[in-house]
């Protein structure tokens, strides 16, 4: 029997596998049988409690199928034939605020908090509490004994990171709190220590919070915890307080008050409210509420106009947004964005800052220095120089500056760093180089930092590109005295640099008169760089030969051959033979290959593979090849000679010992007799016919037959010539066009000289007509007159 319904959408199959057995015996006295229900008046009767709701398929009494339109159909009631099913769920009458049950003939919700109803469409109301930073709590008297086996759960939304969410006095005294401690929930007994939850839920959405009491231990259910809380019960006559305590009662100890909402509120299976709910839900009344507000209210947060420069402030549920204008950003609008009015010259990169901008840029110097001054601006010590650089130059000077007894100089040498500086009170200098080469075409970010700023001395370390190459061994003071003497950068330096900063604050390569910040380096003199960072043009004269290509590579190229070339400029033929790839056998250099041409006795790309002579070289007559030292020679068998063992010895004579066949002439000579066949036979003795058709020459799908010294094609339909290599029907397609083309172009032409000759007649005869003089027509007039006097005719008018 396969039953489906709920918790068998797939079907159950329900069987029992004794057969040939009387499984059911249906008494006298119970005359009907019923499936799947029963009558009204027997309901009563029946352990389920209602009907079978779902399909049966192949449902046997005694083993005797027992099918629907068998059944007595008055006493069918809600019977169908098949099992047709409607997927109730499929338009989600939850309104995805519960989880749907397909229950056959209907849909059902099991509603997620805080929602309820049969499809999930009604909520449980929510609480704000301390609304406006009011003082708000809601006690509620409890009359029902909970045992040490409990829960308590909600829906809380808060910002605030700490405060009383519910405390269970009795007799006057706290026994159990729960408490929001640093954003995350927490549960405090006399009887043991803190407990929380891991997850924060402080972020103003809604959490749903439970904590579960069994029998001395505590469990959160979101996080998994479970730990020991000692003896704890809640017994009838106990008052709990949610959201805050009374007065005279302090809230210090839990961080104050809780400032939010909470919704559907529950001990155990209890709901804890302030107004009415459906039937049915069992429900502790408040017994007193302050300052509780029903439903979830943000207090107006932007009451108090919080937001600078005409900024616009919005609600977002105890907490607000500011809406900056164009030129301001933070969170109450209060920092300039200078760059929005682009200062910066076009190819500069303009940064905001919090009190002005810079403006960056890459610069090419070719020994043009520039000066700066701070004019005693920098607000922190001066422990750090940091600076971008790209060059090929192997001496200059980077940054200098020197202050009566203090001196510090960052420069190249034999293409290096170096470091030179007095700053402390020691009157030892430091000086120190980098352990790598950096004059080599490419960004480098160079650091110098002191390894303890915060103190008055120490030593100083070198950085490049992440990496430790150098540092000072004994200690130095910081760098304060850049703060009021003048700078240089780039003193006899070829290259390009980038962001570079004294003390975290930029040096500008390009002037920036008007910026606001505090802090900041003015530039007092020098000859103006070129913004971007491009080398000299070093392969417009294409250095290159042979096809190469060159690669700029800042003031230096190389040059990437092409195969079959070699060095700096492509300009030596590479010798693919130095490295004698032939092992057996002479190497011939080509143009980006080579080739071996192999001794005898081996072959391959390489000559590698010794040749076996015997595989391309046979014996006749019985004899055996024998491969020696790259030939090879035949060891004949008694009575052959020769090189292949193809000679009969002693030699063979015409007539007396050689007969040649099929008409073939036996021609002797000093080898012996040797047969001279005729055309179609071959063989020593001409004793075989050739085989004319065993190269198929015949095409199109034709017949080869073999003749005496000739072969003979027999074409299919459509085909001929000595191989049917014509196709006939091609030719007859094209035969009646060549027919109906001729005939007519021919007949088109005389028509058009016939049409032509006839208007050059009637133009000729229409010219003699007219006009002033014409002779044929003086001619006929002539003729007219003497005519006249016997015709009588009257003279004819003529135009003159």
């Amino acid at each position: 029997m396969v039953v489906k319904g709920p918790g068998c959408e797939e079907g159950c199959l329900v069987k029992n596998e004794v057969y040939n057995h009387l499984m059911f015996v249906q008494p006298s006295s119970f005359p009907q049988l019923y499936v799947a229900g029963v009558p009204q008046g027997y309901a009563a009767s029946t352990s389920g409690g209602g009907a079978f709701i779902g399909c049966m398929q192949d449902f046997q009494v005694d083993h005797k199928l027992l099918l629907p339109q068998d059944l007595i159909r008055e006493e069918n009631q809600g019977l169908e034939i098949g099992c047709s099913k409607r997927d109730w769920c499929e338009d989600d009458p939850c309104m995805q605020r519960g989880q749907c049950v397909d229950m056959w003939v209907r849909p059902s919700c099991q509603c997620h908090r805080p929602y309820y109803g049969g499809r999930c469409d009604k909520e449980y109301p929510s609480w704000t509490f301390s609304h406006e930073n009011t003082t708000s709590y809601v006690s509620y008297n409890i009359s029902e004994t909970h045992g040490q086996n409990f829960t308590v759960s909600f829906l809380l939304r808060s910002l605030k990171h700490n405060g009383l969410l519910l405390q269970l006095h009795r007799e006057g005294q706290p026994y159990l709190t729960l408490y929001l401690k640093e954003g995350t929930v927490a549960m405090y007994s006399p009887h043991t220590t803190l407990l929380s939850e891991a997850k924060r839920v402080t972020d103003g959405s809604n959490y749903l919070v439970a904590v579960q009491v069994q029998y001395g231990h505590v469990v959160f259910p979101k996080a998994g915890h479970h730990r020991a809380l000692g003896n704890v019960s809640v017994e009838a006559g106990d008052v709990a307080y949610v959201g805050g305590l009374p007065a005279g009662m302090s809230t210090n100890a839990w961080g104050g008050n809780m400032k939010g909402c909470l919704q559907d509120i529950r001990l155990d299976h209890k709901h804890l409210t302030t107004e009415g709910l459906p039937e049915g839900v069992e429900v502790y009344q408040a017994s007193t509420t302050q300052n509780v507000l029903p439903g979830c209210h943000s207090d107006d947060t932007c009451k108090g106009q919080p937001c600078f420069n005409g900024g616009q402030c919005q609600i977002t549920w105890n907490d607000f947004q500011c809406n900056c204008s164009v030129k301001y950003s933070g969170l109450l609008c209060e920092t300039r964005l200078w760059c929005v009015d682009h200062p910066c010259s076009e190819r500069v990169r303009c940064v905001d800052l919090q009190d002005g901008y810079e403006c960056l840029t890459e610069a090419i110097f070719q020994d043009n220095a520039l000066q700066y001054v701070a004019n005693s601006s920098l607000l922190s010590p001066v422990t750090d120089i940091t600076m971008d650089i790209r060059t090929r130059d192997q001496n200059g000077i980077l940054l200098r500056a020197a202050s009566r007894a203090e001196v510090f100089c960052l420069g190249l040498l034999n293409s290096s760093l170096l470091v030179k500086l007095d700053s402390g009170p020691s009157a030892e200098l430091l000086a120190f180089t980098s352990d790598r080469v950096i004059a080599d075409g490419a960004w480098h970010h160079i650091q110098l930092t002191m390894v303890e700023p915060t103190h008055s001395v120490s030593r100083w370390r070198l950085t490049v590109d992440g990496q430790r190459l150098g540092g000072s061994f004994g200690v130095g003071g910081n760098l304060n005295f850049l703060n009021d003497t003048n700078v240089w950068l780039a003193e006899k330096y070829t290259g390009c640099l980038g962001d570079v900063r004294v003390g975290g604050v930029y040096l500008p390569l390009i002037d920036v008169p008007d910026a606001p910040q505090m802090s900041r380096f003015s530039r007092l003199g020098g000859h103006e760089p070129i913004i971007g960072c491009q080398g000299s043009p070093i392969c417009d004269s294409q250095p290159c030969l042979n096809q190469g290509v060159c690669q700029d590579q800042f003031n230096e190229f190389n040059c990437s051959c092409s195969a079959g070339w070699e060095g700096a400029l492509c300009e030596l033929e590479v010798n693919e033979c130095s490295s004698s790839p032939c092992g057996y056998g002479t190497c011939q250099d080509l143009l980006a290959d080579y080739q071996c041409a192999c001794h005898p006795g081996y072959t391959g790309r390489h000559c590698e593979d010794e040749l076996d002579n015997c595989l391309e070289f046979s014996c006749v007559n019985g004899g055996t090849c024998m491969d020696k030292g790259g030939a090879h020679t035949c060891a004949c068998p008694r009575g052959y000679v020769g090189k292949r063992c193809q000679w009969r010895f002693p030699p063979v004579a015409c007539d007396a010992d050689t007969t040649c066949l099929n008409g073939g002439v036996c021609i002797g000579g000093d080898s012996g007799g040797n047969c001279t066949c005729k055309p179609g036979y071959t063989g020593a003795r001409c004793e075989t016919e050739i085989d004319e058709c065993e190269s198929r020459p015949c095409l199109h799908g034709a017949t080869c037959l073999d003749r005496l010294g000739h072969f003979q094609c027999v074409c299919v339909r459509g085909f001929s010539g000595r191989v049917c290599e014509n196709n006939r029907e091609e030719h007859t397609e094209r035969v009646p066009w060549l027919v109906v083309t001729i005939p007519l172009t021919t007949l088109c032409v005389l028509v058009a000289i016939l049409v032509v000759f006839c208007m050059v007649l009637t133009a000729r005869k229409k010219r003699q007509s007219e006009g002033t003089y014409s002779p044929s027509s003086q001619e006929v007039a002539g003729a007219r007159l003497e005519m006249g006097s016997v015709l009588k005719v009257p003279p004819e008018e003529r135009l003159i």
